[in-house]
């Protein structure tokens, strides 16, 4: 069977680590000792200056590119021949030929004559209306 461990024994309180004689100090003189040689070594000049900026300004510069290529590589192209039918189509709008341009979507004459034939007398509504729709119904659209 297992040995049984008494928790309130003394000797098993104790550290069995130590720490060597002066190795704090030591330890303290070698730090103070590499912060002193690295100091002195380093060297502030411009081109560690500029070189996040650089790396920077060229990571926009290639991320314009590429969404500058892609508008250019998957819009529609315009052929001459749709310019030429703009402008001819422009000339002769100039020249009072053509009443309206694909511009002008709403058309007055039409606007009046889809209105007379959307007119309803009111009889016929009236006589829908009670035919088809339930009292009910009729309270509850106030």
């Amino acid at each position: 069977m297992k040995k049984k461990i008494n928790i309130e024994d003394p000797h098993l309180k104790e550290n069995p680590f130590t720490v060597p004689q002066g190795y704090f100090n030591e330890m303290k003189n070698n730090v103070a000792e590499r912060i002193s040689v690295t100091t002195g070594a380093q060297k502030t000049g411009i081109i560690t200056i500029l070189r996040p900026q650089a790396a920077l300004i060229s990571a926009f510069a290639l991320i314009f590119f590429i969404g500058y290529a892609a508008f250019t590589i998957f819009t529609p192209r315009v052929s001459e021949s749709e310019i030429t039918v703009l402008s001819a189509d422009n000339q002769f709008i100039e020249e009072g030929f053509l009443k309206t341009t694909f511009i002008d979507f709403f058309d007055i004459e039409a606007e009046t004559q889809t209105e007379e034939i959307h007119t309803l007398p009111s009889d016929e509504v009236i006589s829908y209306i009670s035919e088809n729709i339930d009292i009910i119904t009729l309270t509850s659209l106030e």
